[in-house]
């Protein structure tokens, strides 16, 4: 009998401890799927942290080698210019501009093993759609898309005439690439055969014929301007140095637009003038220390001396860039509202106008400031609040966004 019980009782303990190393082998796989599952995630966290390192890595560098090619064309026009200017000299017709320049060539280059290919096209040898006339883009229209055995040249004649009386009705354009936006324009004349899929029956049909389509329209296009001091629609540019604030209000606006309002553009003008005093006084500190015993720069034959040497000196902006340092308030605007503002809550400040909480309409009511610099104030102090009502004045007139129309 007590044999039989001590059978029994090993047998069970035999049990329990099975049981338990089961149960602990079941924990150990649990934990090696998990450490697993971890280590993967790992793992794959890691090659994507690599691959946008890389990526952002090859975007540097394709943007500095970019940024590379186009200094390099620029060196390339600018020993074309000067060579120009030497043979001006020496012929009576002056130097020339060709295709068989080196700055028609293609430039290539290396920077940081990122290769570059920068092509140089003259836009003024172009037609400028916003500008030509309806003739004018007729022949062109018309030359683009070639002889056909199919088609008449009366019939590519009218066709010609109805496009370029679609384009003329939907200018101005901003790219050469919204003429697409015009009745009966196809991907094939504005873009060439390589705008057609590579198994396209059409494209087959184009290769085929001998007078197929010429050249593509986009490439004998253009929406620059020639002439410096002309927009490309033909209009004048407005002159930041000279002109009064409805003339620039008037030239940045395009029609049914709002870009800046008077007040903004006063602003503009307020700060060419503050700019203009600066460099005079500047140059008035200049004439003292020549009037102390310093030479004088330049020619007085040429009235290189200044002030008694009559040449005009630099007022203004030197660059339409310095627009977007342009204040939104101007000294004289601050000047007139400097009393009436404030950035504190005090109960003594309880009839001034609080800049950092007063909304768009409150500012409006304050001497030079409308609906415009109001809304650019509110801008700027959702991101910086004002310490001081200094601060203000480091609201500018001209955004990114708006240099990018203004420009």
């Amino acid at each position: 009998m007590m044999t039989l019980t001590l059978a029994i009782e090993n047998r069970k303990s035999r049990i329990e401890n099975g049981s338990e190393r089961g149960v602990a082998l079941i924990a150990v796989m649990w934990i090696v799927a998990i450490l697993t599952v971890l280590a993967s995630e790992f793992i794959y966290s890691m090659q994507l942290e690599i691959r946008i390192s890389r990526n952002w890595s090859d975007q540097v560098s394709a943007f500095y080698a970019a940024k590379a090619g186009l200094e390099n064309a620029i060196i390339v026009l600018k020993e074309d210019q000067a060579m120009t200017g030497e043979n001006a000299g020496m012929t009576a017709a002056g130097g020339y501009d060709g295709l068989d320049e080196s700055w028609a060539q293609e430039i290539t280059g290396e920077l940081n093993n990122s290769t570059y290919q920068t092509v140089v096209t003259d836009e003024a040898a172009k037609i400028n759609v916003n500008t030509t006339d309806q003739e004018i883009l007729t022949k062109a229209i018309a030359y683009c898309m070639g002889d056909s055995d199919e088609t008449t040249e009366e019939e590519i004649t009218s066709q010609a005439q109805t496009l370029a009386a679609a384009i003329i009705e939907k200018r101005p354009y901003r790219t050469v690439a919204e003429m697409a936006k015009a009745t009966d324009m196809t991907p094939e004349l504005l873009y060439g055969e390589s705008a057609l899929p590579s198994d396209s029956v059409v494209e087959e049909e184009v290769n085929d014929e001998e007078g197929g389509q010429s050249i593509p329209l986009i490439t004998i296009t253009t929406v620059y301007s020639a002439e410096k001091n002309a927009t490309s629609d033909g209009g004048n540019r407005a002159n930041i140095n000279s002109g009064d604030a409805q003339q620039i209000q008037q030239a940045i606006n395009p029609e049914g637009q709002e870009i800046i309002t008077q007040q903004e553009a006063q602003a503009i003008v307020d700060y060419g003038n503050e700019q203009g005093n600066n460099q005079q006084g500047q140059q008035g500190q200049q004439g003292q220390g020549r009037g102390n015993g310093q030479q004088p720069q330049g020619d007085p034959d040429q009235g290189g001396g200044q002030p008694g040497g009559g040449q005009s000196s630099q007022s203004g902006y030197t660059g339409i860039g310095q627009l977007l340092d342009a204040p939104a308030i101007s000294q004289q605007t601050f000047d007139s509202i400097s009393g009436s503002i404030t950035v504190d809550n005090d109960e003594d400040n309880r009839n001034m106008t609080n800049i950092n909480s007063a909304d768009a309409s409150e500012l409006e009511d304050l001497d030079g400031i409308d609906s415009g610099i109001a809304e650019s104030i509110v801008n700027y102090r959702n991101q910086n609040q004002f310490g001081s009502i200094e601060d203000i004045r480091q609201v500018k007139v001209v955004s990114i966004d708006d240099m990018k129309t203004i420009a």
